[in-house]
């Protein structure tokens, strides 16, 4: 899996920086290591610096919304999935939106495929977030918002709505899973279905011989 690291200054991570830094270099090895559950590793890593005005995102969809601007700016960037790092996610906007802490945010599930500098062309990651938020590494955030750029749906959704997801051998409301709606639990694992829901992304490269 190929991924494009894009830096807005927050948290003092920069394009120049990022490679040696213990915290991006942590949580890489984080991301990889639940990955590697699944089947995939990391390819190609490029860093890119973008507009710093947009280490602080408010807006999540929509016209004037910063996710899309953002997520634009990954126009011309190499093949490979893009993370963009940011100190704040907020949705003011949306009369929802200041139900919870953002962590991250996908462009889709799953994200747009084989383009850069669409409006979706994004994750966007907080590397900074409120004690609130609980002590979760990152690097388990960038892997729960990849799977949903990759085609998975949370687990389970909060309690009260009841809803989870299609696949047969993702057990309800298991705050060990990576895609538990709540990020902040930590789960790690992922089941064999969407391991291959995964491997089936044409974002994840397979070498000869190799089968989703």
């Amino acid at each position: 899996l190929d991924l494009n690291l894009h830096f807005t200054g927050a948290a003092g991570l920069t394009a120049a920086n990022a490679p040696e830094d213990t915290r991006m270099v942590e949580a890489l090895a984080t991301f990889e290591a639940i990955y590697a559950e699944a089947g995939i590793r990391l390819g190609t890593i490029t860093y890119r610096d973008i507009d710093e005005t947009f280490s602080f995102i408010d807006g999540i969809m929509g016209p004037g919304a910063d996710f899309e601007a953002a997520a634009a700016l990954t126009e011309g960037a190499p093949p490979g999935v893009n993370f963009i790092f940011v100190d704040e996610i907020v949705d003011s906007s949306n009369p929802l939106g200041g139900f919870g802490v953002i962590l991250g945010v996908s462009g889709g599930i799953p994200g747009p495929i084989g383009l850069q500098g669409t409006s979706r062309s994004a994750v966007i990651v907080d590397v900074t977030p409120p004690e609130m938020a609980g002590d979760i590494p990152f690097g388990v955030t960038m892997a729960h918002e990849m799977g949903h750029f990759l085609g998975l749906f949370h687990s389970s959704e909060m309690p009260f709505v009841n809803l989870h997801d299609p696949l047969d051998d993702t057990a309800e409301n298991d705050v060990s899973n990576l895609m538990f709606f709540e990020a902040s639990n930590g789960g790690t694992t992922l089941s064999p279905q969407q391991s291959t829901v995964m491997r089936s992304n044409p974002w994840v490269r397979h070498e000869t011989g190799d089968t989703p």
